[in-house]
């Protein structure tokens, strides 16, 4: 597996020698999915706002994906795609989650948009009602990225200020 863009928590890979038609991998948390060049997600289960992010770095990078399939089938290594950029908040600098990484029981990293990567033990932060379900591991993993920051299936987010702060 050649991992070719990595952005918001969404992994794009693509395997050496698969079949056609030409595709990619796409892994969001616990979610997976096959993605084809020419007719989107023909396999697996991902959430929308995630597949949104993916159609757009698609339409983007069509070439490029294209070129990355050839090179693969050919036994030739693949080149990193850029990342997708949010256009309408490309010249904002507040403080952002740009990936996460679920590590172990509650601890998570988490890069952010200066460039520095933290990791961070959630479990004494999941007080009061809404975090009170993320208590349990199965319900933690459940998580994405926002255009700001982490996110749980619930509705739980943390400001990324704050998030910054607290991690080591």
């Amino acid at each position: 597996m050649a991992e070719i863009a990595r952005f918001y928590g969404i992994i794009i890979s693509m395997f050496a020698n698969e079949h056609n038609p030409p595709h990619f991998h796409i892994k969001y948390g616990h979610y997976r999915a096959i993605y084809t060049l020419k007719n989107g997600i023909i396999k697996g289960e991902i959430p929308v706002n995630v597949v949104k992010k993916v159609m757009e770095w698609v339409e983007t990078h069509k070439e490029e994906l294209a070129q990355n399939w050839e090179l693969l089938q050919n036994g030739k290594e693949i080149n990193k795609i850029e990342p997708y950029k949010i256009k309408y908040m490309s010249d904002i600098n507040l403080l952002r989650v740009v990936d996460v990484e679920y590590i172990k029981d509650f601890t998570m990293r988490l890069e952010f948009n200066d460039g520095k990567t933290k990791i961070i033990d959630f479990l004494p932060l999941l007080k009061g009602k809404i975090y009170e379900p993320l208590k349990n591991r199965e319900n933690f993993i459940q998580f994405g990225l926002t255009d700001w920051t982490l996110e749980w299936y619930n509705g739980a987010d943390f400001a990324p200020e704050y998030l910054y702060e607290y991690s080591t």
